[in-house]
């Protein structure tokens, strides 16, 4: 007669396979040993000793522009549709297009700035008519007299 085997016996070779994955992925991302895909020394696109401006007045302006015009566009939406759209990506390429084209500045963090207050700015639009929404919603089918059967 066979003897089934027991849970840690027929388990032992999959956590030896999951041992030896764990240290691997620590090995890889580790950050004294952090390598790209071709195993060369891992650079970052902004190198820590270099000074790039970052919150300027420029780009808090910009930033705030894009998120009362987005998320007056998708106040709109939402109160009109009923649905509302994400504005991360077309502030993304504005932020870019405005920063480095018009103003000849090539600073990704400012551009990343820019755009986190411009989706910032849409996001809450999105959330604040959602719940203006709900509320108009209950106020009409609270007022009995309008109802017709």
């Amino acid at each position: 007669m066979l003897r089934p085997k027991t849970k840690t016996e027929a388990d032992r070779p999959r956590l030896q396979q999951d041992e030896k994955r764990k240290e691997e992925v620590e090995k890889a991302y580790s950050t004294k040993t952090m390598k790209n895909q071709d195993q060369s020394e891992f650079k970052p696109y902004v190198p820590a000793e270099k000074k790039t401006p970052e919150m300027t007045v420029t780009a808090l302006v910009i930033g705030i522009l894009l998120a009362v015009v987005f998320g007056a566009a998708n106040a709109y939406l939402g109160l009109r549709v009923g649905m509302t759209v994400s504005a991360s990506i077309p502030a993304a390429v504005i932020s870019l297009a405005v920063t480095r084209v018009l103003l000849k500045r090539n600073s990704v963090l400012e551009s990343n700035l820019v755009q986190t207050i411009g989706s910032a700015g849409e996001s809450l639009a999105g959330g604040v008519i959602l719940r203006f929404r709900y509320c108009f919603s209950g106020l009409q089918r609270a007022e009995p007299s309008r109802r017709r059967f």
